[in-house]
């Protein structure tokens, strides 16, 4: 991949669980790395959630970035980019294993 290309910067983040004073649990997304990488926007499309039997609109949005030293990116984790949280669906391997796709959603 040409490095012109990676020219949107987004932070992966991971989701962590605390414990507060009374013994609830927090969850709580932090960064995990900030990276550059090239976005697609893809077609929108309508998913009817099985929670409340309603139908929304998402987005899918592509990002392909340099593939990562171990620990690897995972579909528990999401992309925070340009105001918006992507849930990771999908991760593909390119060339050897030097790009990573990260094929994301972002609801509508």
């Amino acid at each position: 991949m040409n490095a012109g290309s990676l020219d949107r910067k987004i932070v992966i983040q991971q989701q962590t669980t605390t414990r507060d004073d009374f013994g609830g649990q927090n969850i709580t997304w932090v960064t995990y790395k900030t990276v550059w990488a090239n976005v697609r926007y893809k077609t929108q499309r309508a998913k009817e959630s099985n929670e409340s039997d309603q139908l929304t609109a998402t987005r899918v949005v592509e990002f392909r970035i340099r593939t990562l030293d171990a620990p690897l990116v995972d579909e528990a984790m999401r992309v925070s980019f340009d105001s918006g949280l992507y849930d990771i669906e999908q991760i593909q391997l390119f060339g050897r294993n030097q790009d990573t796709l990260l094929i994301t959603n972002l609801k509508v």
